[in-house]
């Protein structure tokens, strides 16, 4: 991860030093998206503005219009273009434009003009009207610019503090409301998440929940503490049986889906509901054949935080071309099942992968299990995701109605990565057959800091366990073959399961076959 931010860090400053001409030969433009009018142009533009600084509108030949990012010397944007893949802050199908592509730009106003602010300046305006935004004040896009719509904004805080209300911010005030602003959002842990399956990028308040499991059309995000805030990622593709799906989803979560709730306005609609003492704050965005968005739930007491956490998601929302959950994963959990009523029928399994037995739960590949109607042992248990996270392409299964702690098996020591070790791989695609150890040697290690075995793995070995002499876990096979170290593995469990977790008095370790069925 050092890496990578190192890297982006270097792009950016190159990006940074590039004077702002969008005509030199030398140019490019890194093309996010094409719009058919100017209008849905910029109002896409605003929303990419609220994560990249240098969006820009430009006239294609073809009479639509370019949302892109740039300009910047061909080396450089596609520097930039790859951490921004990478990371999956952009859509796969973004592509780089020489400036000779285009007819000109036609936004922001005065593009290739002088800026009136430095880059500083920009920053420090933009900060000011995203913290206006967050208390309510600020409708506008986050631009830089401060014109009157910020100014009545600045004016509308200084009223609420019961100060004059000149429209214009002492630097006491500025650096009042800014911290007030950081203070809120670090509470909330505001970060942003990138929900590939679904094709949504966007803030999230990860102090307030943690990852719990895909149940399309939702991704679902449980509490993190005891008051209880819930999020779901919405994502389906629209059509004829949008409405039922999305009306049941909701409807788990507390929303009603009202009539005509398509006329509320031209692309974003929110809804609102809950009972018990319970507030749900709904965000939808309906464009390109596609609906999706959020609904964060909490206490009720919590109202005023929902509503403002909820404006700085909806904010920073993007969404990575139509990309939807799939209609054909049927939910793990029963009642979303039920709800909306997906068959769940035996079938042949989409994936066959490994997994290593901790207590009553399995630690697999994320990749094995995301996305799955049904999981399975070879054995036929049915198990359901209790965490997973795709950037570390790790998850833990357990038992459909399991609950507590998870023990850790005995792990190996730090000296394991000189040893032969044993690694329990299937080497075919059956359902119940026992594994079959292979002992190894470990050959190098790499970039990354995994090791990279001597045996060959096959795909189906995925989360296969590796041993020492012992029978202690020393490491996992990942998704290519390489081996993640068990301190790795045990690091990830304590944070995604919390201190509950043990290293002691755990059964010894065994390989279990994983079926991810639809």
């Amino acid at each position: 991860m050092g890496r990578v931010l190192g890297l982006w860090a270097l792009v950016a400053a190159l990006w940074c030093w590039v004077p702002g001409s969008g005509a030199h030969a030398s140019t490019n433009w890194i093309q996010l998206e094409a719009k058919r009018t100017l209008p849905e142009a910029i109002e896409r533009a605003r929303v990419w503005a609220n994560r990249e600084a240098d969006v820009g509108v430009l006239l294609l030949p073809s009479g639509w219009y370019g949302v892109a990012l740039g300009p910047a010397p061909a080396g450089v944007a596609a520097a930039r273009l790859q951490v921004l893949r990478d990371a999956g802050r952009v859509p796969a199908d973004a592509y780089l434009a020489e400036a000779s592509a285009y007819l000109g730009q036609v936004w922001p106003p005065g593009a290739g003009e002088a800026p009136p602010q430095t880059a500083a300046e920009a920053q420090a305006a933009r900060e000011i009207q995203r913290a206006l935004a967050w208390f309510g004040h600020y409708r506008g896009p986050i631009d830089g610019d401060i014109g009157p719509g910020s100014r009545r904004a600045k004016a509308a805080w200084q009223a609420a503090q019961g100060t004059a209300a000149t429209g214009e911010l002492a630097p006491a005030e500025a650096e009042s409301l800014l911290a007030a602003w950081r203070a809120e959002r670090d509470a909330a842990g505001m970060a942003e998440i990138a929900v590939a399956d679904a094709g949504v990028i966007l803030e999230a308040p990860m102090a307030w929940v943690r990852f719990d499991r895909i149940a399309p059309p939702l991704v679902l995000y449980a509490p993190a503490d005891a008051r209880g805030l819930t999020l779901a990622v919405l994502s389906l593709a629209d059509g004829p049986e949008a409405d039922g799906r999305l009306g049941a989803a909701l409807g788990l979560l507390g929303v009603v889906l009202p009539t005509g709730w398509r006329a509320d306005a031209a692309e974003w609609v929110a809804l609102g509901g809950g009972t018990d003492g319970r507030r749900v704050v709904a965000r939808l965005r309906l464009a390109d054949g596609t609906i999706r968005g959020f609904a964060l739930g909490g206490p009720e007491a919590m109202a005023g935080d929902l509503a403002r956490v909820a404006r700085a998601m909806q904010a920073s929302m993007v969404v990575m071309g139509r990309q939807v959950l799939p209609e054909a994963v049927v939910p793990v959990d029963p009642a979303l099942r039920d709800a909306l009523g997906v068959d769940g029928a035996a079938a042949d399994p989409l994936r066959v992968g490994a997994g290593v037995a901790v207590g009553d739960g399995v630690l697999t590949l994320a990749r094995t299990v995301l996305g799955c109607g049904r999981i399975e042992l070879g054995d036929g248990r049915a198990m359901r995701v209790r965490a997973a996270e795709g950037e570390a392409d790790l998850a833990l299964i357990v038992p459909v109605a399991a609950e507590g702690p998870i023990a850790l098996p005995p792990l190996a020591g730090a000296g394991a990565s000189a040893s032969v070790l044993r690694v329990a791989g299937f080497g075919h695609a059956g359902r119940d057959a026992p594994p079959l150890m292979v002992a190894t040697a470990i050959a190098a290690v790499a970039p990354d800091g995994r090791w990279i075995p001597v045996a060959t793995m096959l795909p189906t070995d995925g989360g296969a366990g590796v041993f020492d002499a012992s029978g202690a876990l020393a490491a996992m096979v990942d998704g290519e073959g390489r081996l993640i170290p068990a301190a790795e593995i045990a690091a990830w469990v304590l944070r995604m399961t919390g201190p509950a977790a043990a290293t002691t008095g755990a059964a010894p370790p065994d390989t279990l076959r994983v079926l991810c069925l639809p």
